[in-house]
């Protein structure tokens, strides 16, 4: 196999880990974590912070004055791309998003896909029985009583 890193051939095992997708880097790259130039990562940081002011999965505004780490809506650096994938791109700006801690949990260690979170379907009343009901297919409902 060819290394998406660095691009060396390099011997991969027969098959991938149960349940996980097969090597795409060498043991080199693997191991190297070059990518965790701290300086240049948190200057990034800071710079994403500083132009971004919503959140690229979910669409809302994040709350800046948030301290709180642990807190679901304080703002976090996402990597677009995850560095597993392509620890290359780990530095870049313009793999850096901003993003919600929630959404950026919620996304994971897997690329972005979409604009995120699905929209929350919204319920109606039902004008027969007056039961709530939600959107089954576009321009139908589901009526409960029915």
């Amino acid at each position: 196999m060819i290394c998406s890193s660095c691009g060396a051939e390099f011997q991969a095992p027969p098959k991938a880990p149960k349940g996980g997708k097969p090597r795409s880097r060498c043991d080199a790259c693997r191991s190297s974590r070059a990518w965790l130039d701290g300086t240049t990562y948190r200057n990034l940081r800071e710079q994403v912070l500083r132009e971004e002011t919503g959140c690229h999965l979910c669409g809302q505004p994040v709350d800046k004055s948030i301290q709180d780490r642990a807190d679901p809506r304080v703002g976090q650096v996402d990597h677009v791309v995850p560095v597993a994938d392509r620890p290359d791109l780990a530095n870049e700006r313009s793999n850096l998003r901003l993003a919600h801690r929630l959404c950026n949990l919620r996304k994971g260690a897997g690329p972005a896909r979409g604009t995120g979170r699905k929209p929350v379907p919204q319920r109606q009343q039902c004008p027969d029985c007056g039961s709530y009901c939600g959107p089954n297919l576009p321009g139908a409902m589901t009526h409960w009583c029915l």
